[in-house]
């Protein structure tokens, strides 16, 4: 067993200032706090997470976010290794200039991130794993739906009569359809997340500290 100790950047000759440290690792990729917090800035580029940038390294919050990383990073690994996924030019443009349109409009947003100083190449490397991550999930997600049977529909109605009152099946047959197609597929979802963890040897150090 070998251990990773934080990275500690020094601000002077005889004072140190931790100003990020490595909080995961997946594969043989170490993922830092500042990364995680470059992150949640593209995410709200991307999607219009409402997220804060959080400062707390060590608070759930943050925690949750190194999950999100570190999931990313396994996924856009595995597209990878399938070519699967690929990020088209118009994609990378679109994220580029929601970026570009955050930074511009959010003065709190545009602080962190120059704070973060990424380098170009830095940030479109980082822009592009999110889209292909989210990409191939999405694939995923949709290869992993199959249709559920009128008699699956019918057994999971009497099996949980109670919950359906004195309606007939048919008041609620599409319905539970619908639900089990879902459940199903969450299922397949979460078992391939399991198998990507111990494939890329996933490590979250946060959590792994608080066991």
């Amino acid at each position: 067993m070998h251990f990773i100790l934080p990275f500690v950047f020094w601000a002077g000759i005889s004072q140190a200032a931790l100003v990020t440290k490595v909080v995961g690792q997946v594969a043989d990729r170490v993922v830092t706090s500042r990364e995680v917090r470059l992150n949640i800035i593209l995410e709200k580029a991307v999607t219009g997470s409402r997220t804060p940038v959080l400062q707390d390294v060590d608070s759930e919050p943050f925690r949750k976010e190194v999950s999100q990383v570190l999931l990313e990073w396994m996924v856009f690994l595995e597209a990878q290794a399938f070519a699967a996924a690929d990020v088209g030019v118009d994609e990378r443009k679109a994220a580029e200039e929601k970026l570009s349109d955050l930074l511009k409009n959010s003065t709190d947003v545009s602080a962190e991130w120059k704070s973060l100083s990424p380098t170009t190449a830095e940030k479109e490397s980082l822009l592009l794993r999110k889209l292909r991550a989210k990409k191939f999930i999405r694939f995923k997600t949709d290869s992993a739906f199959v249709t559920v049977t009128e008699r699956e529909a019918l057994s999971y109605f009497q099996k949980n009569r109670v919950k359906f009152g004195s309606l007939p099946f048919e008041k609620f047959k599409e319905s539970i359809k619908t639900f089990l197609s879902q459940r199903q597929a969450d299922e397949r979802l979460k078992e391939w997340f399991r198998i990507l963890q111990k494939k890329y040897q996933v490590r979250h150090y946060g959590v792994e500290k608080n066991l």
